[in-house]
């Protein structure tokens, strides 16, 4: 088998714990009859711009199909009537493509052979189904599905051999698409295919540096390389080793970013559209650690449980379960500090906070105007923050991106505003790292915000106690210096905040502190409120130079540098 599967799920102490929930789960959908979705919903995204309310009823009926499957490949042959019942329904689905991925102009035969990154999702988990099941479910139910994989994938992808982009797309989508060749055994085709998907992955890897940052955020990184994974491990199996992307030092340099960007807890690298907290996918993790045992693996405290994620992704259920390897022991250090030179990214760590900051430039993908942006983390909170993504709606990915969205403007992160101005968005509004030590960054902002005549430069001090930022900003008519949080600040008698147990203070008087307000991405799964506040604290600046401290204090102790 494929994979290192079977038609049994292996039996451990991380799998118990995993599937605790599922009879309760699977009893709860016997009893509800399999919905419908309604067109009226399918159209809410086109009249309304919410995706939600039909994200709703498709990923629900994923989550059931995974449910009804595990419970049958954990030797419960009894719920294959529910299996074959949720497989049946989403053969019966218009679209497997969500209504945000589909063009405003197309033909039915389009809608209905759009491969997006959800369409291949479904392939995906119906393939591989069908080839851990086959001998065991109805005929006319198996042949259902051959029937619409082959209409909604094989033979739309034959025929147009379409292209994803260099971002998460393009491994997702190849990845599914080429699962579903290999499962299938459609031998022939496959040959004709696999240059193409070979390009994808390759446009895949080419959306990383060489230094493996993910520019997307940390979820995207898990979404978009675990299926670039996948799919590599299942051609290094077909080909019997004859396609082996993991000899290749770019790919270890990505899955390095998924062991470095972790914090306490369960806390992540929140930079672009990206979460806050993230639980890791440990099948993936212990397939990666095998591969580059240099890699230092978290603790499995952390590790995702059904759920989790939204989603219920059926490829990330089936490799926590498969994969897991318990001869593995978490809690490896990470690395006291970690640089991603290339896409300007570094990251450090003392024995009382974490600290993060980016250069780049503002055309990334899942861009946000965030060049000179940081974070602190002291504990499990963070101090000064990055908001992450908001509620993804049709105006998001619009030019309103930059004008309507907190969490992508550069007025909603640490950054200066100048002239009463923000950053512009862009590729060639970009920074320029002039040094990067292991207690002092440096980067030139300027070219972010591409004001004639003015000059910003950033300087990060990291002291044992404490994060020092040194903004030296000339040719300004004004200067706003912004350093954004969620955690609500407490003003003190001398001027200083207190936020989370740490002082903040800057020496130019009392600051300014405003509110935004924002519905965040994926609330449930997060650790995020339904609606966030974001504190916006304001200094104006002095003429010439603005010097802003952050000490990072014990309980109980006041003071500032």
């Amino acid at each position: 088998m494929y994979n290192r599967l079977s038609k049994r799920i292996p039996d451990n102490r991380f799998t118990r714990r995993y599937l605790k929930d599922f009879p309760r789960m699977a009893e709860e959908y016997r009893a509800k009859p399999v919905p419908a979705i309604p067109y009226s919903v399918f159209r809410l995204y086109q009249t309304t711009g919410s995706r939600v309310e039909y994200e709703a009823y498709y990923f629900d009926l994923r989550k059931r199909c995974d449910v009804f499957a595990a419970m049958v490949l954990s030797g419960r042959g009894e719920y294959l009537p529910d299996l074959e019942d949720a497989l049946c329904a989403v053969c019966e689905e218009y679209t497997w493509a969500l209504p945000a991925h589909i063009p405003e102009e197309h033909s039915i035969e389009e809608e209905v052979g759009r491969i997006d990154l959800f369409a291949s999702e479904t392939a995906f988990m119906l393939s591989e189904i069908w080839y851990l099941l086959k001998d065991d479910l109805d005929p006319e139910v198996s042949a259902r599905m051959l029937y619409e994989l082959r209409r909604r994938v094989v033979d739309p992808y034959l025929k147009t051999f379409p292209k994803w982009g260099k971002n998460n797309w393009s491994s997702v989508c190849a990845h599914g698409v080429l699962t579903t060749f290999i499962y299938l055994g459609l031998d022939g085709e496959f040959r004709k295919a696999l240059p193409s998907l070979l390009q994808s992955l390759e446009d895949f890897l080419s959306s990383y540096r060489d230094d493996g940052y993910c520019t997307e955020g940390a979820l995207y990184w898990s979404y978009g390389f675990e299926s670039f994974v996948y799919a590599a491990n299942l051609l290094r199996e077909y080909t019997k080793g004859g396609i082996d992307y993991f000899k290749r030092e770019k790919v270890r340099a990505i899955a390095k970013y998924g062991f470095c960007t972790y914090f306490e807890g369960n806390l992540t690298l929140p930079f672009a559209d990206s979460p806050h907290r993230l639980n890791y996918n440990i099948g993936l993790y212990h397939f990666l650690k095998k591969e580059y045992p240099v890699l230092p693996l978290p603790d499995e405290s952390r590790a995702a449980m059904f759920g989790d994620e939204a989603r219920c992704r059926f490829f990330e259920m089936m490799r926590n379960l498969y994969w897991f390897d318990e001869s593995l022991e978490g809690g490896d250090p990470a690395p006291v500090s970690c640089d991603f030179p290339l896409s300007q990214v570094y990251l450090r760590s003392r024995p009382a906070w974490h600290f993060a900051c980016k250069g780049g430039h503002n055309g990334e993908s899942h861009n946000h105007n965030d060049v000179g942006s940081f974070v602190v983390i002291c504990g499990e909170e963070y101090v000064l923050d990055d908001p992450g993504w908001p509620e993804y709606d049709k105006w998001y990915f619009s030019e309103k991106r930059y004008t309507d969205y907190i969490c992508a403007m550069s007025e909603g992160h640490s950054l200066p505003i100048i002239n009463g101005k923000g950053q512009k968005p862009g590729e060639e509004h970009a920074g320029k790292v002039l040094l990067a030590e292991d207690g002092r960054i440096v980067i030139d902002l300027s070219g972010a915000y591409g004001l004639d005549g003015v000059t910003v430069r950033r300087t990060w001090l990291l002291h044992e106690d404490g994060v020092e930022i040194r903004d030296e900003i000339t040719g300004a008519e004004s200067v706003t210096e912004r350093f954004v949080t969620r955690v609500e600040p407490v003003p003190q008698e001398d001027g200083s905040l207190r936020i989370a147990g740490c002082v903040f203070s800057s020496g130019s008087g009392k600051p300014e502190i405003t509110t935004a307000t924002f519905v965040p991405r994926l609330v449930s799964n997060i650790g995020m409120k339904p609606v966030e506040t974001l504190y916006l604290i304001d200094w104006t600046a002095s003429d010439g130079e603005n010097v802003f401290r952050l000490r990072i204090l014990p309980e109980g102790e006041n003071g500032k540098l």
